[in-house]
């Protein structure tokens, strides 16, 4: 069980890491000193904080980067990187699903720099934000682009 809670301890860190560089490249107007990890046993988003004016608003992540690709790092990119992975594929489906006890989310999809290009990846990712469910926004972040990739009218 230790093992499993420091695991969940990562994660947390992790989310809260790629969250704040996320909110200072994006020029994200939040109240900074409200950021906190949310809590998945009250169905809350993975990032909780405030904009500016106060309103609370919460943040899905979800890392497109497939675990097996993440371990090939050093490996060429070829045709098995080209494309988005069956585990992004199933992650980014499962975000898409999931409903939040907190009023306004947005989905922040985000990558490292391995496998496929932003140019191949967006596109491909774009075919399933069609249809967001309960997102207020869906952003994209590599390390060379964010992108919101659907907005609700």
């Amino acid at each position: 069980m230790k093992k499993s809670t420091s695991n969940e301890t990562i994660k947390r860190e992790e989310e809260l890491r790629v969250f704040l560089e996320f909110a200072e490249r994006s020029g994200l107007r939040i109240d900074r000193s409200s950021v906190r990890n949310g809590c998945d046993k009250l169905n809350e988003p993975d990032i909780l904080c405030a904009d500016n004016a106060g309103v609370p608003v919460g943040f899905e992540l979800s890392r497109l980067t497939d675990p097996t690709l993440a371990r090939m790092i050093n490996r060429p990119i070829d045709s098995e990187c080209q494309r988005l992975g069956g585990h992004s594929v199933r992650s980014l489906v499962a975000k898409l699903k999931k409903s939040y006890s907190v009023a306004r989310v947005e989905l922040l999809l985000y990558r490292e720099n391995i496998g496929t290009p932003d140019n191949i990846l967006i596109p491909q990712v774009k075919i399933y934000c069609r249809n967001p469910s309960s997102y207020v926004r869906i952003w994209f972040m590599s390390n060379r682009t964010i992108e919101i990739m659907y907005e609700r009218s």
